[in-house]
This record gives C-alpha cells, sequence and structure tokens, in this order.
C-alpha cells in the first residue's frame, strides 16, 4: 500500500476513530450527566447514544449516495468538518435541544465516515489488493479507536 492517496486516508481514519473513542465514548457521557449541566441520568444517556444511532442507520443510503455523486473525497471532507464543528460547539451547548441538534450533524459526519472512506479507498486499490487496502483502514480505525480511549 505505497500509494500516497490510500496513506492519507488511512491516517485521516485512525485519527477519527481516535477522536470518536475518546470523545463520543469517553467525555460525551461525562459532560451529559455533569451535574452543573445537563445532569442527564443514565437512560438519558442512553436515549442520546439510540438517537444518534438512528440517525446514521436512517441516513446511511441517502449520504451514501451522496458520496457516490459528489466524490468519496468531498464526502470526506464534508464528514470531518461535520464532526469537527459539532465537537467545537457542543461544550457551549445549554440545553437538550441544542445537544440533540449538535450530535445529529455529529451523527451525520460519523456517517460519512462510515462509508466514504471504505468506497475511496475500494476505488483507488487495484482489485487484487483491495481487501488488503480495507483491512489496512480498518485496522487504523481500531488502532485509533484503542489508544483514543486510553
Amino acid at each position: 500500500m505505497s500509494d500516497g492517496r490510500v496513506k492519507g486516508v488511512v491516517a485521516m481514519n485512525g485519527f477519527y476513530w481516535f477522536a470518536l473513542s475518546g470523545s463520543q465514548m469517553t467525555l460525551l457521557p461525562l459532560l451529559l450527566t455533569d451535574p452543573t449541566g445537563l445532569a442527564l441520568s443514565a437512560t438519558s444517556v442512553g436515549k442520546v447514544y439510540m438517537g444518534m444511532s438512528l440517525v446514521q442507520v436512517m441516513c446511511n443510503p441517502t449520504l451514501a449516495k451522496f458520496a457516490d455523486k459528489m466524490g468519496k473525497e468531498k464526502a470526506i471532507l464534508f464528514g470531518c468538518a461535520l464532526i469537527s464543528s459539532s465537537m467545537a460547539t457542543l461544550p457551549f451547548c445549554t440545553d437538550t435541544n441544542h445537544v440533540a441538534a449538535t450530535l445529529g450533524l455529529w451523527s451525520l459526519g460519523s456517517t460519512m465516515l462510515s462509508t466514504a472512506p471504505v468506497a475511496y479507498v475500494s476505488d483507488v486499490v487495484h482489485a487484487e489488493k483491495r481487501a488488503q487496502g480495507i483491512a489496512l483502514l480498518r485496522t487504523a480505525g481500531d488502532v485509533g479507536f484503542l489508544l483514543g480511549a486510553a
């Protein structure tokens, strides 16, 4: 996998999963349950994660079409922009409506970054090495996920 395009997407995917596990899996529950902030119950936090998953399930087919039509590179950048702006905005949300809107945008960005990098690697890697390219992408994501949660 010496192609620079693949290396860039693999690195981005590793950093994405690093940020996801550190922020969404570790810090978000703390932010949502902070007694001086939103003070959500454990049940409400579960509903937040359910809502984020629902957004991803419902929007995945549409955003996959968007990635195919507009281009995988643009879809990756769009997903990164949505997640970054959501992460930057979330600490300033003061009520559940703002949090819901912000996490909805975060979920849309996550949807883009679940589909577009795999499609991109599939497009740029030769057929005989496609499985290796996708495995490398997944491995970078898994390593990022492990390190981000630490």
